[in-house]
């Protein structure tokens, strides 16, 4: 892989994961990721967000945010984390996650590759049988 920022052509061992990228690897090696992370101005702002993140709610607005999810949740129940369609969902990235379905890397309809796969659901009460599907070929069937 190439590095964004020293333009050296090194192997993927040498970058960082990162789920957000395409090829899931930074786009800098380690140590260009390093020494950024060094600069004055980037560690001050990481400082900042660790400090304004890590502020604790106080008891009173977590009673109202309490309050405001319950009533909500009653208000909205097919949109609550109980719906068989979330429940699926789930237990799906549950078991993937514990290596217990293997994802693949291409879609079982039309057998294409290189593209986002998704796991759909014929069946909600049978969350582990999915047709791992495309995009495209999940729109149509959907």
């Amino acid at each position: 892989m190439l590095c964004y920022r020293c333009k050296k052509d090194l192997p993927e061992d040498r970058f960082t994961n990162d789920k957000s990228r395409q090829r899931g690897k930074s786009a800098y090696c380690k140590l260009c990721a390093k020494e950024y992370r060094q600069k004055p101005e980037i560690k001050a702002a990481a400082e900042a967000r660790r400090k304004r993140l890590g502020k604790k709610r106080d008891e009173k607005s977590y009673e109202s945010f309490r309050a405001y999810s319950s009533r909500y949740r009653q208000r909205n129940p097919d949109k609550s984390s109980g719906t068989p369609t979330k429940k699926a969902h789930r237990e799906l990235k549950r078991a993937i996650r514990n290596g217990e379905i293997i994802k693949p890397s291409y879609c079982s309809n039309c057998g294409r590759t290189n593209c986002r796969i998704e796991g759909h659901h014929p069946d909600y009460d049978k969350p582990l049988k999915v047709v791992w599907l495309c995009v495209s070929c999940h729109k149509s069937i959907e």
